[in-house]
């Protein structure tokens, strides 16, 4: 198996940046500070050589047996008589016995003489029964000879329909292994082919020998092991090279042949499992439970991590880049999830509430409050995991505007009052942004605030119009923001405040020789009156005392 590999993932989103923000923030774990130490199902925080919490994935529970027999799958390892299987019609006619042998799995079959036949009834759910699509497979076995002859078949699946040779076997041959198939791959056209693949290293007749015979559909290539070796590789196309038209598997639709095993065979033969998952060239069958989940098919999650619930401080804040760092052995995976909200969330909130989305380079993801979930997929064999080291989030902190400066008094009337100041110059308040300007006898303790420069209301609703950059630039210096009060725009105000008891205040009209002071606040594009946006209105400008002629 390929060593695993360690690599930093780099998530770019969209990138707006907005002006108003003074800093970029990052959150940060692994490498610079710890994970926060959970404990999830099959899922461990451990200390790594570095002192630094890393995340991993603990593998997978076993079966000590799994029940025979399984969909797809045949799985002998001969640690029980074949008598007590619940399918004895599988066993057609066998002469051998079990026997704990040094390098074998528990117990083997152990054949003494050449004179026996061990063969099978497929089950119909076989994926070599009656398929017209076969897709990838595995056969492995452990095999132990007595002695090397000229050609024994160790595993065979042969029939002879309309003339022709159909099936597959492996063999050894002398010193070497070597496996055939016959007319099981076809063209777009019909043609049938058929495939040889020769062994390099010799069996051993003092120890057990590993032989694996691989087919993978998806890199379209047919290959042979020994010992965890590779012997040949031959590519399922009609050139034979990847780069070929590819053919498709498919059996006969008469073929019922039997799994026929180690027929005039003199030795043992021990774990045997014909599956239609792929498996490892570096296979142990000490650790096999059944069914095996292989990455060119769908795996099924090994375990996950939930994160705590982190706080980027201010509402519509917006996530730019998620970095981590893992390591993937081969045929391993992790995938990111991230949810956000603008409201503080629990960390177990169910996820048909608050839904985690995919990490994607082409998406932007705004909220004050954000969470992310690992999930990881381990190997086909569930021995080997993904380890997560660290994760690396850049978050945009959306602040409030500065606050207004230079507010000053234009002119001064029986029941008005017209004021000015600087425009801000942050974009998200500029457009789409607005102005707030409060008023009382004291500073800061406001009676009321004029939140918009025009409102209607009818039986068709609310029409209200903002005190914006677009419409109240002055005339005489475009950099300011000028603004009339009277005291028609107080009563609109005061009229759209009494549909909303949350933003209710006194709203005195305005009088002659009566001091007020007025300030003013800026808010961006992000504030909207419910409390979670409150946030995006600035602080007040410096009061201004004016007294009414």
């Amino acid at each position: 198996m390929k060593k695993g590999y360690k690599s930093w993932t780099l998530f770019l989103l969209k990138l707006f940046i907005l002006p108003s923000l003074s800093a970029i923030q990052k959150f940060q774990w692994g490498g610079r500070t710890p994970f926060d130490a959970h404990r999830l199902h099959q899922v461990e925080i451990i200390t790594g050589q570095k002192k630094r919490q890393v995340l991993q994935l603990k593998p997978l529970g076993y079966q000590s047996q799994p029940q025979y027999p399984l969909a797809d799958e045949i799985y002998l390892s001969f640690e029980e008589a074949p008598e007590s299987y619940s399918r004895k019609e599988l066993f057609v006619h066998a002469l051998f016995e079990r026997e704990k042998l040094p390098g074998a799995v528990g117990y083997a079959a152990v054949f003494r003489f050449g004179h026996h036949k061990l063969s099978m009834k497929l089950p119909p759910s076989f994926f070599l029964y009656d398929k017209t699509s076969v897709g990838g497979f595995s056969l492995f076995f452990l095999v132990k000879p007595n002695t090397l002859r000229t050609k024994v078949p160790l595993v065979e699946k042969v029939s002879y329909l309309g003339g022709q040779k159909y099936g597959l076997g492996v063999y050894a041959e002398k010193e070497l292994v070597k496996a055939y198939l016959w007319n099981l791959f076809h063209s777009s056209q019909g043609i049938s082919y058929s495939f040889e693949l020769k062994g390099k290293d010799p069996l051993s007749i003092y120890e057990f020998n590993a032989i694996l015979l691989l087919y993978n559909e998806a890199t379209k290539s047919l290959a042979l092991y020994l010992n965890g070796k590779e012997q040949d590789i031959v590519y399922t196309t009609q050139s034979l090279a990847m780069s070929g038209s590819p053919l498709y598997m498919k059996n006969h639709e008469a073929e019922r042949s039997e799994l026929v095993l180690a027929q005039g065979f003199s030795g043992a033969i021990d774990e045997l499992i014909f599956t239609k998952n792929l498996l490892s060239p570096d296979f142990s069958p000490q650790l096999y439970a059944g069914t095996i989940k292989s990455p060119h098919f769908p795996q099924e999650k090994g375990g996950e991590f939930l994160s705590k619930v982190y706080d980027i401080g201010f509402s519509a804040s917006e996530i730019r880049e998620l970095r981590y760092q893992a390591t993937r052995p081969a045929g391993t995976q992790l995938y990111l999830y991230l949810r956000t909200s603008d409201a503080p969330f629990d960390p177990q909130l169910s996820e048909e509430i608050l839904p985690f989305v995919k990490v994607s380079d082409k998406t932007t993801y705004r909220g004050r409050y954000f969470q992310y979930r690992v999930d990881f997929y381990p190997d086909a064999m569930g021995r080997l995991s993904p380890t997560l080291e660290a994760v690396e989030v850049v978050a945009n902190p959306n602040p409030p505007p500065e606050r207004p400066r230079g507010l000053m008094a234009e002119d001064v009337g029986e029941n008005f009052v017209v004021l000015s100041f600087w425009r801000n110059q942050e974009i998200d308040v500029m457009h789409g942004g607005r102005y707030h300007i409060y008023y009382g006898l004291r500073p800061y303790e406001p009676l009321g605030v004029i939140r918009y420069a025009y409102v209607e209301v009818s039986d068709y609703g609310v029409h209200t119009k903002t005190i914006n950059d677009r419409d109240h630039r002055s005339e005489k210096s475009p950099n300011r923001i000028v603004f009339r009060i009277n005291n028609d725009i107080i009563m609109q105000n005061l009229l759209y405040a009494r549909r909303r008891p949350h933003l209710s205040h006194d709203y005195p009209l305005l009088q002659r020789n009566t001091p007020y002071f007025f300030w003013v606040t800026a808010c961006d594009n992000a504030f909207q009156e419910e409390s979670l946006y409150l946030d995006h209105e600035s602080p007040p400008s410096e009061p201004l005392l004016v007294r009414l002629p």
